[in-house]
């Protein structure tokens, strides 16, 4: 016999473009849909009534700060292990309307400007977590890879935050019609 059973939970739908909404809307239905589906069709399949869901204890204060102003910006400590293990990283920056992709290579720490766009790396974190008030890496090894960037044209705000190397949706550009990417992220060349 198979169970089936769900979990959800509000603040994952937190910062979610219309389109992407619609989306996950069309993906919850198609899942419910297909759910109902099976409970109706299969045999010796078991459905698990999940009862009232119950947010943990903590979850208000997480999501609070997780949605926390640009002003209110959180302690960043990046550990000395990977201050020593990563120099700069390649992003990937491009106008959704121009089918050309910008490559970059830029230093950590660094301010340029590129084809008109002024980009500032901050920070790089292997190991992306947030406890707290505070933002940090656990450890050097690349499992939840992210860096702090901002990209401004003139004084229009492109985007401001965390860029998550395979969680790209996560943090969505302030303009549309820009799009950011982080590749990789390069170690100090060897003297």
């Amino acid at each position: 016999m198979r169970k089936i059973t769900a979990c959800t939970c509000p603040r994952a739908f937190g910062r979610l473009t219309s389109d992407r909404a619609k989306t996950l809307t069309t993906k919850a239905f198609a899942l419910v849909f297909a759910s109902a589906l099976l409970a109706a069709c299969g045999d010796g399949v078991e459905v698990t009534e999940l009862g009232k869901l119950e947010k943990p204890a903590e979850h208000d204060q997480a999501a609070a700060s997780a949605q926390a102003p640009a002003s209110e910006e959180r302690q960043v400590v990046v550990p000395a292990e990977v201050q020593k293990k990563f120099a700069a990283v390649t992003l990937i920056m491009k106008r959704r309307a121009e089918a050309r992709e910008v490559h970059i290579t830029q230093k950590l720490g660094e301010t340029r400007e590129t084809g008109g766009i002024t980009l500032t790396v901050r920070d790089y974190l292997p190991a992306f977590v947030m406890q707290g008030g505070v933002v940090t890496s656990d450890g050097s090894a690349e499992l939840n890879p992210a860096v702090w960037v901002e990209a401004r044209e003139g004084t229009t705000l492109l985007y401001r935050g965390w860029l998550f190397r395979d969680y790209p949706e996560l943090n969505p550009p302030q303009d549309p019609a820009f799009e950011i990417r982080l590749i990789a992220a390069m170690t100090p060349p060897q003297k």
